[in-house]
């Protein structure tokens, strides 16, 4: 369990568990940790107690020289419009790592690409059909939306395919992403 900072029984907890990894990272000269935004389904309450919670976190990053960073990942972080406001509200003090693989459907592309000019990262995550191919397509159009809003990388390789051979899924997407580096 990532910790979720919008879940009112566990915020509290989390955020000093969180918390933790920034001192943690510090210490190991961690220029930037990425933390989730929240679990729970977008509302006003959960996106308000999700700002509220990642100023915390940013105090704390600050405080010990880290770069706080969310993705749009999960629940809360499911549509441009709510990652934004997110990043808006804690004013430059948020950064963005963009994930390739986790968004779906007709709005994927539109919807990356309204994200990335924020991207001070990406998340470089192919998606592998069940018989291990991969869906170069997808791969190099997410990389070209990068290339296209903002600086290349730094890429993340992400490997969440069938083939139990992670090395080799890592791989074949470091020879797709060579070229845009």
């Amino acid at each position: 369990d990532a910790g979720d900072v919008t879940d009112p029984a566990h915020s509290e907890r989390d955020l000093a568990w969180i918390s933790g990894w920034l001192g943690d990272a510090a210490e190991l000269g961690v220029a930037r940790a990425r933390v989730i935004a929240g679990k729970s389904q977008p509302t006003a309450e959960t996106v308000a107690v999700s700002i509220q919670g990642l100023r915390h976190l940013a105090d704390q990053a600050d405080a010990v020289g880290v770069r706080l960073t969310t993705e749009n990942w999960l629940a809360l972080m499911d549509s441009p419009a709510v990652v934004m406001q997110v990043l808006d509200a804690l004013d430059g003090r948020l950064g963005l790592c963009v994930d390739f693989g986790n968004w779906r459907g007709a709005e994927k592309y539109d919807d990356l690409a309204e994200l990335m000019p924020r991207a001070e990262s990406f998340h470089a995550k192919c998606h592998f059909g069940e018989d291990g191919s991969m869906d170069r397509e997808d791969f190099v159009r997410c990389l070209e939306l990068a290339r296209a809003a903002t600086q290349a990388g730094p890429y993340t390789l992400i490997y969440d395919g069938p083939n139990a051979d992670e090395w080799a899924g890592l791989e074949a997407e470091r020879s797709v992403v060579t070229p845009y580096l």
